[in-house]
């Protein structure tokens, strides 16, 4: 065997069993870090509770906001309903004014006498 294949073999034979002892330590290392109490960790019962209440009730006030604005909407529509139909009218009693001028011409310039 060539002399350059063990000497390779032999450094990753070496890094492997450095990086396994490193990974050991680093893990021993990690077991006897502090770690925190649960309640600093975790939430309790109680902070769930009283978490969840507060939602439901911020909820409740978006659900009324949301209603009194439902409310403003129909109103408004309603009332741009009533504004369109006013203008409707007012549009279709021009058009019967306009479409009224040319025979209203025509009567006019017959009582002239220009035709």
């Amino acid at each position: 065997m060539d002399q350059n294949a063990v000497q390779i073999g032999a450094w990753a034979v070496t890094a492997f069993a450095i990086a396994g002892g490193l990974n050991q330590v680093l893990r021993l290392l990690d077991r006897t870090k502090e770690k925190p109490i649960p309640a600093e960790t975790y939430t309790t019962k109680e902070q769930c509770k009283t978490q969840r209440d507060a939602i439901a009730a911020r909820v409740d006030r978006m659900e009324a906001e949301m209603g009194s604005l439902k409310g403003q909407l129909d109103t408004m529509g309603r009332d741009n309903e009533e504004r369109a139909s006013r203008l409707h009218k007012r549009i279709d009693q021009l058009e019967r004014d306009i479409n009224q001028v040319p025979s209203q011409v025509i009567a006019l310039l017959k009582t002239t006498g220009a035709i």
